[in-house]
This record gives C-alpha cells, structure tokens and sequence, in this order.
C-alpha cells in the first residue's frame, strides 16, 4: 500500500496535509515526499549505507515519481542487478516512512543507524537483496543479530493464502484495497490494488471483504485462506465459512 501510494503521488507528507511542513526527521528542509525520502539529513544518511547506487539514480531525476517510471525501462526489466536494487530501494523508503510515522504519532527517534540495522535485518531475515553489492556482509556481521521472522504463517501445501488490506488517507474518504496471492512457500502469486470512496473505515473494511470474495469467484479459486487485520470482519466471515475458503 505505501508503495500503490507514492506512486499515485498520494503519500500524506507535511507539504500535502498543508499543517506543519517542516520535516519531522530532520526539523530544517519542507517535507515533500522528495525531501523526505531522499534530502533529509537522515535518509540520506541511511542511503550512503545501505545504497548509495539508489540514491544517486533517485537524485539524478529529481523527482522520485519519474525514478519509479524509469524502472519499468527494458534493461530494468531484465537486468538481474536492477531488480535487486529495486526492491532494496522499496524496502528502504518502506522503512524511511515507517521512521517518520514513529516519531510524528508515538514520539520515539530512530537514528540513521537503527534505520539502517532494521533495513539489513529484514533482508536478511526474508532472502532479500542479499549479494556483496547491494548490502555489506561486514556491516551485518558486526551491527546485526539475524533472526528469522515469523509473521506470516504459511497454508498447508494444497492451500493458497490472500493477505488484504485496507488503508484510508487522514482526513477524507478515499480508501485503498490491496491483497496480495501467495502459496505455501511464500511465493506471490497475484497482487491487486483497488480504489474509491467510502462513508468511514468500518465500511471500507466490509467492502474490502467483498472484493475479496467476488475477486476469488472471478478467478475461479478455492482452497484459499483470506487474512485481513480487521477483528470483527474476519469473525463474522468465520461464522459463514465455506469449505473452500477459510
């Protein structure tokens, strides 16, 4: 969802929210998504270590929506490096904006180097990025204790599992649904992402539900285990359970 949201150019900095602009993490620059993610004395920090390949290449645009667009360019397509790098550049932003959040709403700073450590540990922990040019072994061996993660709990083997998720931008009725398709082994299978608008969070909750089932029918799956964060959709789902999905 955070990156269906930068790249709809819909991420809510300071800048957009119009309230305070100032930076969050560093208190100098205006927070633009651009300052935020790239310029700030503290993610640039983080970039000079975990990839200062990335951003040089974001720099180089200047505009971190058409550093997006430029991935889908041929040789990024097809260029075992580039996709690496990709997918270290998502899961740095990813924790970038995690930062800002944790700091804005529950008042907790995170140094560079926390940032950075919590980047390496989740790459290492989930097989990501994981080559002497995109994150130094060195580093990890010295800064890091890697521990596996466990958070997402697997189907049995003749299972597929949906994950989906809601998320509403503050103050307005534009919500987002996204799910995403894995098997057994953690493989993603599918992805999709859906807009509109809603009367609050319990019916974008209930109509992300819906989708759901009428997007299962569509692609004519069954022995599929549909998770969501939402207590009460979830068990009032529980109490109508088909044998085909859970």
């Amino acid at each position: 969802m955070f990156l269906w949201k930068l790249a709809k150019n819909i991420l809510p900095v300071a800048e957009r929210l119009q309230k305070n602009t100032t930076c969050v993490q560093c208190s100098q620059g205006i927070e633009t998504v651009q300052h935020l993610l790239f310029q700030c004395s503290v993610t640039s920090e983080v970039w000079s270590v975990v990839s200062p390949e990335n951003l040089q290449d974001a720099t180089k645009y200047g505009d971190v929506n058409q550093w997006l667009q430029s991935w889908m360019d041929k040789r990024s397509l097809f260029s075992s490096k580039r996709q690496h790098l990709r997918n270290l550049a998502v899961i740095t932003m990813w924790f970038l904006w995690k930062s800002r959040w944790l700091k804005l709403f529950e008042g907790k700073s995170q140094s560079p180097t926390i940032i950075t450590q919590q980047i390496f540990q989740f790459c290492y922990a989930y097989g990501l990025c994981i080559h002497n040019s995109y994150i130094p072994c060195s580093y990890i061996s010295n800064h890091i204790s890697i521990k596996p993660r466990n958070d997402w709990i697997p189907p049995s083997s003749d299972w597929l599992k949906l994950n989906f998720d809601v998320s509403i931008l503050p103050d307005t009725n534009f919500v987002g649904f996204s799910i995403v398709l894995r098997n057994h082994l953690g493989d993603c299978l599918e992805a999709v992402a859906w807009t509109r608008n809603v009367r609050d969070v319990d019916q974008a909750e209930v109509l992300a539900m819906l989708r759901v089932l009428q997007w299962l029918k569509f692609k004519g799956l069954c022995k599929v285990q549909v998770e969501g964060d939402n207590k009460s959709v979830m068990e009032a789902m529980n109490k109508n359970q088909s044998e085909s999905i859970r």
